[in-house]
């Protein structure tokens, strides 16, 4: 569902998704039913269907704590906060991705941190704090480019002209190096999901230039 997702099949995601959910309660296998309901949820959250998002979600936290799955519960709880994001309660959803992001750093599963740092850069862009998401943006792209682990790489560089646009108008500015900076990002963010086959990235790009 992701892969279709990036590569800009929308529809076909969804329905990837919905039938990985259901798949997953046919097993009758609890900890994939949770995990399946949290990644169908990021799929429906990047769709803007948020209350559908929020029943995966609830339907996940509900298994957690009946079957007492750590795991699945850090997850549901990180994807909640990007919920919560999206419904504009950016500041409990900032405090759940936080824990979250510290939660993948401890728990020594770092090849899921880039995804996390782009919900969190999402957040920080919400609640204006444009210094801390180039921040947290510059080390998504450090740790692609050490890693091999690129598959947000162009994300990374789209927030980052994001940051960089909202710094210059804060700064009343309509040049400069911010500005030059954003497009710059922008253009390589372009760039990269076009090498990637990423099409749904490359039109987030697209939608943030216009």
């Amino acid at each position: 569902a992701w892969q279709l997702l990036w590569r800009g099949c929308p529809i076909q995601a969804v329905e990837r998704a919905n039938a990985a959910v259901t798949r997953a309660r046919a097993l009758g296998h609890p900890e994939t039913n949770s995990f399946a309901c949290c990644w169908a949820a990021v799929v429906f959250l990047a769709r803007g269907n948020v209350q559908s998002a929020a029943e995966l979600l609830q339907e996940s936290r509900s298994l957690t704590e009946e079957f007492d799955l750590l795991t699945a519960r850090r997850l549901a709880s990180g994807i909640s906060g990007l919920a919560l994001v999206k419904q504009r309660d950016t500041s409990r959803g900032l405090s759940l991705l936080r824990e979250m992001r510290q939660w993948i750093r401890d728990s020594g599963m770092r090849i899921f941190e880039p995804l996390c740092l782009t919900w969190l850069c999402e957040g920080l862009l919400a609640n204006g704090n444009s210094d801390e998401t180039l921040a947290l943006a510059q080390e998504g792209l450090d740790f692609a480019r050490e890693t091999g682990a690129s598959y947000c790489e162009a994300e990374f560089l789209r927030v980052t002209g994001e940051a960089r646009l909202m710094r210059a108008k804060r700064s009343q500015l309509d040049t400069g190096p911010d500005v030059i900076g954003a497009w710059s990002a922008y253009l390589d963010a372009l760039r990269i999901s076009l090498n990637q086959g990423a099409g749904g990235l490359g039109l987030k790009t697209a939608e943030s230039v216009i």
